[in-house]
């Protein structure tokens, strides 16, 4: 729980800044007049829209009306509300229906201390904390007391708990815990379905609880279709909990031509498939559990079924080697299942298909489309007469007609300002910019200027940097390498649970790059502009700056190898006439859970050193210090470092004239006796101090 800042101003002002496929609205002081409702709601292009009411005073009545209208125009988006003031967290709980479909996701509520009266405003997140919302209590700052909600405020909350739990998208879970630190964790048992297509072939990756598998899933599924099911979890073995699956089966099998089922999980095909399925399911691997006799460890293995057939159809369940002891073990199979693993049919040779699901399988989960938002084409009832026809085909020309034009207009208005791309060949793309229409690689998902993210996969973190428009290649690929080790750095530090780090070190930089990067987002509508560019250099120089004290201080962890990078040319933006050309550089970085988990001990892990506690620099705190020169921050100082004057917060960068790169280093320097030098940043001032040994 997070006291909050001061009250707001009553003049109302409204900030919008958009990250992937998230806007986001920062409303401040009084809801009003000054609330376009429809010039707003109309600027929104995404799916997911969070609305910050931090700094919200209160709805006014016609603020009210145009809050209400907003919500309204926006009624197909998802509409997240955080950090509510307690005034509109009072109007909303006062005003029936204006909250609207927006989900309620954390907000600020009032505490007074039974033992001073001391009154504060804590912030609650109802995902995480939604079984204390209604007893909340808080530990008095002042007099240590204890810090209750008043009735009111109990009864809201008590109203809110008592509401039906709501799902967050991954994204903005992401978004969430990047921008405010929210503990808030997907729910891996949530039911999703990532969908991608090809000619005559369909993959869907069902991820979840598989007893929640909808109905319309059905609509999807067309032609060729697998179900990759690695990720989906199980009920307890009962048959009445896989009625949903096999609605969606009854639903989804007269609509493809051969349904294959790809990764599925223990226990999933004797209670989910019958062998009257096998008409048309097709199952390309499986997943059994193997016992060990000798260790009592049980390993797991994924069977492919075209390359076991032949032992599979004689009954015949392959052995495998124990995980833990390496003593072999077999699986066990009930009678039941053996059963049915001898009547799994055959399926065709397809090196098409194959090709087509392992780029499926690669991509992120964000590049594929919702599956449960697909719906099959309705088939079109034959015209009953040539008059008919003609009026069909009128229409249609007339629709086609419009498109285009409003492509064509739209097309103009966006490039008015770029001369047409110039070059093409494998590596180097030729697309209209900024509007692209080739194909590209499917971990490129944004073409935002010295943008990046990290998105978590099953058994790695990737992480995308996206270059500026550069004149050379070489220029944009290190703007690219250093958005992508800066954003990966980012996510380092989110994941680092010490106290002091979290209290103190991430606030040293955490707001500053947030503000350069929102300014240059602000400045993004003209890329020639002084702001823009402004913008764009701060970024680049504290990246920079960043990027070598990572690869200084972060040891073998940090990546040196990218996992791929693609690029684009592009003509300059200097105006028609110019042959000048500019490069746009994507580049990825894979990164192993390993790898990840041992920077994360890096940064995170305290060491002490002469009796003081210390911790290796954080590399990010260079985005608000410029002569940040890395090295050893020190946590608590005591023994020699307090005798030296050394405090909390200074940075160790050199010991006897030996830069210091981690709180190892430093503690193999201050081994033995006598006089040690350090060179020490504090406050802003560089200083050498002799501390004794």
């Amino acid at each position: 729980m997070v006291q909050q800042a001061n009250p707001p101003s009553a003049k109302f002002s409204l900030e919008r800044t958009v990250t992937g496929d998230i806007t986001f609205f920062e409303m401040s002081g009084v809801i009003d007049e000054g609330f376009e409702a429809k010039k707003a709601a109309d600027t929104v292009r995404t799916k997911k829209v969070v609305l910050d009411l931090g700094k919200t005073r209160r709805f006014a009545s016609w603020g009210m009306a145009q809050w209400t209208e907003f919500v309204r125009v926006c009624g197909t988006r998802d509409l997240y509300v955080v950090e509510c003031s307690p005034q509109a967290l009072g109007q909303f709980n006062l005003v029936t229906g204006l909250l609207g479909h927006a989900k309620l996701v954390s907000f600020y509520a009032s505490f007074r201390c039974v033992k001073c009266g001391e009154e504060s405003d804590s912030l609650l997140v109802v995902p995480s904390d939604r079984d204390q919302l209604a007893d909340a209590e808080l530990v008095c700052v002042p007099c240590g007391g204890a810090a209750r909600m008043d009735k009111y405020t109990a009864t809201m909350c008590e109203s809110i708990a008592a509401q039906a739990p709501y799902d967050v998208e991954d994204d903005v879970i992401t978004f969430l815990r990047s921008r405010y630190r929210y503990d808030i964790k997907p729910d891996l048992r949530r039911f999703r379905a990532g969908r991608r297509s090809t000619k005559g072939a369909t993959y869907l990756r069902l991820t979840g609880d598989v007893t929640g598998v909808p109905e319309a899933l059905a609509s999807a599924c067309e032609a060729t279709t697998v179900l990759d099911l690695e990720g989906v979890t199980l009920p307890s073995m009962e048959d009445r909990a896989f009625a949903p699956w096999r609605t969606f089966m009854r639903g989804a099998l007269p609509n493809v031509t051969s349904l294959q089922l790809l990764a599925c999980p223990v226990g999933f095909l004797e209670q989910a498939i019958t062998a009257d399925d096998l008409i048309k399911v097709k199952v390309r691997s499986f997943t059994l559990a193997y016992p060990c006799a000798t260790c009592g460890m049980t390993s797991t293995q994924n069977l492919d079924v075209a390359a076991n057939l032949e032992h599979l159809i004689d009954g015949r369940i392959p052995a495998i080697s124990c995980t833990t002891c390496k003593e072999p073990t077999e699986a066990t199979v009930s009678s039941g299942l053996a059963a049915l693993i001898r009547r799994l049919p055959a399926r065709e040779v397809d090196p098409a298909l194959d090709k087509f699901l392992d780029k499926a399988r690669a991509e992120p989960a964000q590049a594929l489309e919702d599956g449960l938002a697909v719906r099959a084409a309705a088939p079109a009832e034959k015209a009953p007469g040539g008059q008919a026809r003609t009026l069909y085909i009128a229409s249609a020309l007339l629709v086609l007609a419009a498109a285009v034009f409003v492509a064509f207009g739209l097309g103009l208005f966006k490039d008015r300002d770029r001369a047409a791309p110039v070059v093409a060949g494998t590596d180097t793309i030729v697309v209209p910019r900024p509007v692209v229409t080739v194909e590209r690689p499917d971990w490129v998902v944004s073409d935002l200027p010295l943008s990046a993210f990290c998105q978590d996969l099953v058994n790695r973190l990737m992480c995308v940097g996206v270059s500026s428009y550069r004149a050379s290649r070489e220029e944009a690929l290190v703007d690219a390498n250093e958005a992508a080790l800066d954003e990966l750095l980012f996510t380092v530090g989110l994941r680092i649970s010490d106290p002091f780090f979290r209290d103190t070190v991430i606030p040293m930089y955490a707001e500053t790059r947030s503000k350069a990067l929102a300014a240059l987002q602000s400045a993004d509508i003209a890329r020639t502009g002084s702001d823009y560019l402004q913008a764009a250099e701060v970024i680049r120089t504290s990246r920079k700056r960043v990027v070598q004290l990572l690869r200084a201080s972060g040891g073998p962890a940090v990546p040196v190898q990218r996992s791929d990078w693609y690029w684009e040319e592009y003509a300059s933006d200097k105006g028609s006439g110019s042959t000048e050309t500019e490069e746009l550089v994507f580049v990825r970085y894979d990164v192993s859970l390993d790898v990840l988990k041992a920077l994360v001990e890096r940064f995170g892990t305290t060491s002490p050193v002469l009796g003081s506690t210390v911790l290796t620099a954080f590399p990010a705190v260079a985005w608000s210090d410029a002569g940040f020169p890395g090295g050893v921050m020190v946590v608590a100082p005591a023994g020699p470092f307090a005798a030296a004057g050394i405090a909390a917060k200074d940075v160790i960068s050199a010991a006897a004239d030996k830069r210091m790169t981690s709180a190892a280093e430093l503690a193999s320097a201050a081994e033995g006796t006598g006089a040690l030098a350090l060179s020490v940043r504090s406050a802003g001032a560089q200083k050498t101090v002799a501390v004794t040994r």
